[in-house]
C-alpha cells in the first residue's frame, strides 16, 4: 500500500471549480484545512469573476502527487433563487503563495468553467479536474451568479466503496424520475472517516431514459479505507 502523506495549507476561498476528471488511485495526500470567502462573475473563454458573489467554503483539497490528481471539495452558499450556468474559477497555491495549478491552465475540460445548476440553500461541489506543476498546499475559490432557470432532480442510490482495475471507486446507481431523458450527467462523491474528507472525484453518465437507472464508477482520489461514501448528481437545466 502507498504510504499517505498529509499537508496542511490555508485554504483561501474565493472561487470554485467543476471536476469530472480521470484519476483515481491510492494517494499521497496532501490536505487543505477549510477556508471561506465569496466573488462574482462572467465570460466565455478564461472566466473573470468580477465583483462579489456568492460565499465558498474550501472544505477539502486532496492532492495525489504520485498520479498527478487533485480534487477540491468546496460548498457553495445561494442565498437566491436556482441558477444554470454557473461560473467558476480555481487556483492552486504552493507553499510558497506561488499559483501551480489553474482552471483557466490549456488542456483543462472547458466544463471545468461552469456548473450546469445551482439551487438555492447550500450546495457541496467536487472539482478534480485540473493540473499542477508544483505540490498545491491550498485552493483560492470563487463563484459567480448565473442565470434564474429550473433544475431538474435526479437521484443517486446505494453509493458504496469499491474497487476497479483503476483503484478505489464510489459505485452507485443514477435515477431519473422525470418525464425527460438526461444526457451527460455529473455525479460526485466524497468519502469521509471521522468527519473528515479523506478522498472525492467525480464521473459523468452519458445517458439515463426518462423513468430509467444507470450504474457509475466515480474514480477517487485519495484513500477512502474505511470511511463512508456520499455521493450526489447536481440539479441541471
Amino acid at each position: 500500500m502507498r504510504k499517505l502523506a498529509l499537508g496542511l495549507g490555508v485554504a483561501i476561498a474565493v472561487t470554485l471549480v467543476l471536476g469530472a476528471a480521470a484519476n483515481g488511485f491510492r494517494s499521497s495526500v496532501s490536505r487543505a484545512p477549510k477556508g471561506t470567502g465569496a466573488a462574482a462573475a462572467l465570460g466565455p473563454g478564461p472566466i473573470v469573476i468580477q465583483g462579489a458573489g456568492l460565499p465558498v467554503t474550501v472544505d477539502a483539497l486532496l492532492v495525489d502527487t504520485e498520479n498527478g490528481a487533485t480534487a477540491v471539495v468546496v460548498t457553495i452558499q445561494n442565498t437566491a433563487a436556482a441558477m444554470v450556468d454557473v461560473p467558476v474559477s480555481i487556483e492552486f497555491l504552493d507553499a510558497s503563495g506561488a499559483v501551480v495549478g489553474t482552471s483557466a491552465a490549456q488542456g483543462t475540460d472547458p466544463q471545468l468553467n461552469h456548473i450546469p445548476g445551482l439551487p438555492k440553500g447550500a450546495s457541496q461541489y467536487v472539482n478534480d479536474g485540473i493540473a499542477f506543476t508544483g505540490t498545491p498546499t491550498s485552493a483560492r475559490v470563487k463563484v459567480g451568479a448565473g442565470a434564474a432557470g429550473v433544475l431538474r432532480v435526479l437521484q443517486v442510490k446505494d453509493a458504496k466503496v469499491d474497487s476497479s482495475i483503476y483503484g478505489p471507486v464510489v459505485r452507485g446507481t443514477l435515477v431519473n424520475p422525470g418525464q425527460q431523458p438526461a444526457a451527460d450527467v455529473l455525479v460526485e462523491a466524497v468519502v469521509r472517516s471521522g468527519g473528515t474528507i479523506v478522498a472525492a472525484g467525480t464521473a459523468r453518465v452519458e445517458a439515463v431514459k426518462a423513468g430509467g437507472k444507470a450504474t457509475f464508477d466515480i474514480p477517487l482520489v485519495g484513500d477512502p479505507k474505511g470511511g463512508t461514501p456520499t455521493a450526489w448528481a447536481p440539479g441541471a437545466p
